[in-house]
């Protein structure tokens, strides 16, 4: 018999929550139309239906639906926070494209980044050349730091500033959403997790969240 694995379940088993708010969903959309007949009740039910003022319209545990911001209110009030990109290295061919969105993201072009740091994993000989010659161009914004330590490890050895948010991205990254890495430092700022992780499509664990949402099949 084929073997078994102990968390296979847990990847294939439907979330019962997706269901939930689903349904949560649908009620919240037929509710206002089956209320409009009675407007006493109806004013009665909006404190319920109405996200309290206090909390933040960019929490990603309370979303609501609004209009997409511009990319000044995305960074609003992340002026003073000192953000730092991590890029893995290897791949010519895929940081050709990622390099627009990094660049896109740059402090100096209306976004957050401060800086951005190459640490090459595993390279070949034409993608350090690449590398080196993207660096020089947009030196002093990027570089390639002095590493310590062995494989993945070293990746972390940038991180040294206590007061700073590093942002790890990996080289094969061919779309970043403007409020992608403002969003990430905002929760991190909220101190609810010591980690914080993007909406990556093609991930590992994320592939499954997706599914089960009905966003890929």
């Amino acid at each position: 018999q084929p073997r078994r694995l102990p968390f296979l379940g847990l990847l294939i088993s439907p979330w019962p929550l997706w269901n939930l708010m689903a349904r949560l969903e649908a009620w919240h959309q037929h509710l206002p139309a089956a209320l409009s007949s009675s407007s006493a009740s109806h004013h009665s039910l909006a404190p319920l239906l109405t996200p309290s003022v206090h909390q933040a319209e960019d929490d990603p545990r309370e979303p609501r639906c609004a209009r997409r911001a511009s990319r000044a209110e995305m960074v609003r009030g992340l002026e003073r926070q000192r953000v730092e990109a991590i890029v893995v290295f290897g791949r010519r061919d895929r940081v050709e494209i990622l390099n627009r969105y990094l660049l896109r993201n740059l402090r100096i072009n209306g976004g957050v980044l401060d800086r951005v740091y190459f640490v090459v994993f595993a390279a070949m000989q034409e993608d350090l050349e690449y590398l080196n010659y993207l660096v020089a161009e947009h030196a002093p914004v990027y570089s390639i730091p002095a590493v310590t330590g062995r494989r993945l490890a070293k990746i972390y050895s940038v991180c040294t500033d206590p007061n700073t948010i590093y942002v790890k991205i990996d080289d094969d990254m061919v779309y970043l959403a403007d409020e992608a890495i403002p969003n990430m430092v905002r929760e991190r700022l909220r101190g609810r997790c010591g980690l914080v992780s993007a909406n990556v499509v093609n991930h590992a664990i994320l592939s499954a969240v997706h599914q089960d949402v009905g966003a890929i099949r």
